[in-house]
């Protein structure tokens, strides 16, 4: 169906102001909407280990122009996204990870692991081993996450941490989940210029 509309010349600028605003509206809540199906993706797509990467993925708006753009903003997200160059990088964190990692290899695996080892808040590799060191159990256990965590260090010093391209890697389908919803947009802005139309249809 096309809709016909008689249209003076005086009111040339108003038609065209109300279409172009009509429009960009459309346009606007379409990248909105793209935007956050985009933010959902990487979140689902980041790498988790403490869960803070994928908590830190969010959608904002961007300058005064409101323009919604899709952010990791943890400390580690770079890094992780991009991966990094050899180097010397904090016992302590790494500790943090590998107890993590035996704990859910440990469990899934059926064997226990030493109640009530403490995360020690100090900086000393030596002084959270001391802080631990109540049984040969703890002890064994405490010697061994040590031991695997300055394996992981030396091994960054030497090589770096690969990319996962959590983000990167989603960009062609929210390039295509965008171009859908434009395509939509078009077609419901002119269904409402079509409607509010007063011309005759033929």
């Amino acid at each position: 169906m096309t809709v016909v509309r008689s249209v003076s010349p005086k009111d040339i600028g108003k038609v065209l102001a109300r279409t172009n605003k009509v429009i960009l509206g459309h346009q606007k809540r379409a990248i909105l909407e793209a935007a956050a199906l985009g933010s959902e993706l990487v979140a689902r797509s980041a790498p988790v280990d403490t869960g803070r990467l994928k908590q830190s993925v969010r959608l904002r708006r961007k300058g005064a122009s409101g323009h919604p753009e899709i952010v990791a903003d943890a400390p580690h997200a770079g890094p992780v996204e991009a991966g990094a160059r050899p180097h010397w990088a904090p016992l302590r964190p790494l500790i943090g990870w590998v107890r993590r990692k035996v704990g859910a290899a440990a469990k899934s695996a059926g064997i226990r692991v030493p109640p009530k080892v403490g995360l020690y808040r100090g900086r000393s590799a030596r002084a959270w081993a001391a802080y631990n060191r109540r049984s040969r159990i703890r002890d064994a256990y405490v010697g061994g996450v040590l031991k695997i965590a300055r394996q992981v260090q030396l091994k960054i010093a030497h090589k770096g941490t690969k990319p996962t391209w959590f983000m990167r890697r989603n960009l062609p389908r929210m390039g295509k989940i965008l171009g859908e919803m434009l395509e939509a947009a078009k077609i419901k802005a002119l269904r409402d210029l079509g409607n509010s139309s007063s011309g005759g249809a033929t």
